[in-house]
């Protein structure tokens, strides 16, 4: 089953008389909308944000919203988002969190939502302050929001209901080619997904820490694993300020010649 849109009203409603006589039915009501089962402190966020947000707004502003849809292959999740002709209503709940952290997130949310509309409107809500911060849709800046800002967004949204959430969010928009796509990728326009990440970071801590010399990265066709490379390498390039070298089995691309006009050493394997 899908994911389906869904009030939060009504969620809260079904939560709160299902507590107390029948928690059970509460996860059942939730698979039928083809929300994954939250955990306990999510949910409780969850709730939070919809009690803060239901004494100034009537129940029929409150539909429309899809909870923790997650990109397919890309593993990008979005705690609650609503798709609207004029814009896209991207909300963030977090327990709690540092600015930065919440920066980055708000940041990588307006990278995979902008390649659907132009037009963007994108929020977080931290529980444990009862903060609101926005991101300003042009220039990528988070600052502090009001609830009446977010509730008028809310509210000015023209909701439109969408067949397929992953017809829409196919992942081939997405995924950045070092070659294909060289000055996406120069300018960093891509975020590495999860499991990438994963590998990224233990490759370079075991380097870092001395324990290899050489590491072999593999996977079947269409997994990132160019990207990958080119992404460590530009850690080390940029980061750590270390000549880089890449040489290729074969004859180099135009995505190649690109990189190498800006200063990317990049060699054929025939040149050694």
């Amino acid at each position: 089953m899908g994911l389906l849109p869904i009030n939060l009203i009504s969620l809260r409603q079904t939560y709160e008389a299902c507590q107390s006589q029948a928690p059970e039915l509460f996860q059942l009501y939730l698979h039928n909308f083809g929300i994954k089962l939250m955990k306990h402190q999510e949910r409780e966020d969850l709730m939070c944000f919809i009690d803060r947000v239901r004494e100034h707004i009537s129940p029929s502003y409150m539909s429309g919203f899809y909870i923790g849809y997650t990109i397919p292959q890309i593993s990008k999740e979005f705690d609650l988002l609503r798709i609207g002709s004029n814009y896209i209503l991207n909300i963030e709940i977090k327990h709690q969190g540092t600015f930065e952290k919440i920066q980055k997130q708000l940041r990588q949310n307006r990278h995979y939502l902008l390649a659907l509309n132009p037009a963007v409107r994108i929020f977080s809500y931290i529980v444990t302050t009862g903060e609101i911060y926005c991101l300003d849709e042009r220039s990528a800046d988070v600052s502090p929001a009001t609830l009446a800002q977010l509730i008028r967004y809310i509210k000015e949204q023209e909701i439109v209901k969408v067949a397929d959430l992953d017809r829409l969010f196919s992942p081939k928009q997405y995924l950045v080619s070092p070659l294909s796509s060289p000055e996406k990728f120069i300018h960093r326009y891509y975020f590495l997904t999860n499991h990438q990440e994963e590998i990224k970071k233990s490759v370079l801590k075991a380097f870092a820490g001395g324990e290899i010399k050489c590491a072999l990265i593999s996977g079947t066709a269409g997994t990132g694993k160019t990207l990958l490379v080119y992404d460590i390498s530009h850690h080390y390039k940029l980061q750590n300020r270390q000549e880089v070298y890449l040489i290729h089995c074969g004859k180099l691309s135009e995505g190649h010649l690109y990189l190498k006009s800006r200063d990317w050493n990049i060699y054929e394997i025939g040149d050694y």
